[in-house]
């Protein structure tokens, strides 16, 4: 069953989810919202990344990027599977498909539920971001939510000059309720 915090995300009109839980959790809240979500997974022992829908409100893709488990031969569970998901991802040995590149280089992001000190998300946006030659300073300005750790002033400087992500020192299913809040037509 899904928690608040997936049941209020799904709620919002919003095309792709990208997630790293292998759980249907995600697709299950949409479905709750009455909208049919595809799920598409970045397979790193595939050659090629396989197609990938494009998105809308009542039909948004989930994309799963350490697999699902509807396929354990694609999860990524282990240390040493991270390691080998990072490299592939550097060598593009497969590439992300052409879709969800784009949303990482032209659409705002979210990033809820990821600390930005985990290396694995940071390796990502690296990757992504050194093809185009530049680290973050023409990309959209992204968002995090996370609780303030012991670095958190040199994480967050890091975060907003290298990668243009401002970041929010939040309980995740806080911010998503006073988003939803203020998201209400009338509501502000």
């Amino acid at each position: 069953m899904p928690g608040k915090l997936h049941l209020l995300l799904a709620k919002f009109p919003i095309p792709y989810v990208l997630t790293t839980n292998f759980d249907d959790l995600m697709e299950t809240a949409f479905q709750h919202e009455g909208k049919s979500a595809t799920v598409s997974v970045f397979d790193i022992w595939s050659r090629s990344p396989a197609p990938v829908p494009t998105g809308s409100i009542d039909n948004p893709v989930v994309y799963k990027l350490h697999g699902t488990l509807a396929d354990e031969r694609t999860m990524i569970c282990t240390e040493d599977d991270i390691i080998e998901f990072s490299a592939r991802l550097l060598q593009s040995d497969p590439d992300l498909p052409p879709v969800i590149r784009k949303l990482f280089e032209t659409n705002s992001m979210l990033f809820i539920g990821y600390g930005l000190r985990d290396w694995n998300v940071r390796i990502m946006l690296r990757a992504l971001r050194a093809r185009r030659g530049n680290r973050g300073v023409d990309w959209a300005e992204s968002f995090a939510v996370q609780k303030r750790s012991s670095d958190w002033d040199s994480v967050v400087l890091y975060f907003s000059q290298k990668e243009n992500i401002k970041c929010f020192d939040e309980d995740a299913l806080d911010f998503m309720e006073e988003l939803w809040r203020r998201f209400q037509p009338g509501e502000n």
